[in-house]
């Protein structure tokens, strides 16, 4: 079975904040909260390095996509941001292929680059770009301010992002 290493690092990462806030609710409040931090697993960063490169990568990615999308507020910003949504799919190809080549994480692995992400607001940047992503394309009448080029572009990265490329 092949998946690409993002999604199994989001949903782990949103599995260990539901279950973080689970746990500080279920504390009494006269105890004060702490979570203890994670030890990440032993794995050597060379082994776990090519994973970690492909899961930086999708977020830089998705972190350029907000950037570009908050941006869109009429046809004419839509226009502009097809050139910089038609680089972002470019290059989202060329990593969802990469990330094909790699074999399937070991679980050790896949729990390192977990921890390794644990940091990085994962929710937030996934409502800057696929947030964004999805109002242009369904909540915008005429979709994309009429822009079919920015339309069409996103269209595409959702592909990507979904597998269906």
């Amino acid at each position: 079975m092949k998946f690409s290493i993002l999604p199994l690092a989001l949903a782990a990462t949103l599995s260990s904040i539901a279950l973080a806030t689970q746990a500080t609710e279920d504390m009494p409040e006269t105890e004060p909260a702490s979570i203890a931090e994670p030890t990440p697993p032993a794995v050597s960063e060379a082994e776990a390095a090519p994973y970690l490169e492909v899961a930086m990568e999708h977020i830089m990615l998705h972190d350029e996509l907000g950037t570009v999308l908050e941006k869109v507020n009429d046809k004419l910003t839509a226009d502009a941001a097809v050139a910089d949504t038609q680089d972002i799919l470019q290059r989202l190809l060329v990593l969802s292929q990469k990330d094909k080549q790699l074999p399937v994480p070991s679980a050790e692995v896949a729990a390192y680059i977990t921890t390794k992400l644990q940091a990085i607001e994962i929710e937030e940047l996934c409502d800057r770009s696929i947030g964004a992503l999805i109002t242009l394309l369904t909540e915008i009448d005429p979709p994309c301010y009429g822009s079919r080029e920015l339309r069409d572009k996103l269209t595409q990265i959702a592909n990507c992002l979904m597998g269906a490329e």
